[in-house]
């Protein structure tokens, strides 16, 4: 039974010990934030709601990337720093210049298909 303790609180301070690796990187926004992804180090995007955010600093700073949709974006996938896939709720759309300007792939709109659409590439 003592044996079943100790190994309990070892297990629990190394879970303490985890999450002190974790650093709160704030966007500067109130909005839900629903996918992250990074193509190496220090070049990532975040997206939620009606927003896209990129750092070029490992998430220290976010800067807002516009985009002509007013829907929610599901998710994110960076091809590279410059093709940018994203897609949500009635929109599909891409980046060929790092999230500068964003092209429809499709853009419904209330009651016109893809109501939810989730991305899955495999890299």
């Amino acid at each position: 039974m003592k044996k079943i303790i100790l190994k309990l609180i070892i297990f629990q301070c190394s879970i303490c010990i985890a999450e002190a690796q974790w650093i709160i990187q704030p966007t500067g926004n109130i909005h839900d934030i629903r996918d992250v992804e990074f193509i190496n180090r220090y070049t990532g995007w975040a997206c939620g709601d009606n927003y896209i955010y990129k750092t070029t600093n490992g998430g220290n700073n976010w800067i807002e990337q516009s985009h002509p949709y007013a829907y929610t974006i599901q998710q994110i996938f960076p091809v590279n720093d410059r093709v940018i896939y994203a897609c949500g709720i009635w929109n599909f759309m891409k980046t060929t210049n790092g999230g500068d300007n964003w092209t429809a792939i499709f853009a419904g709109g209330a009651g016109q298909g893809l109501p939810e659409l989730e991305l899955y590439f495999h890299r």
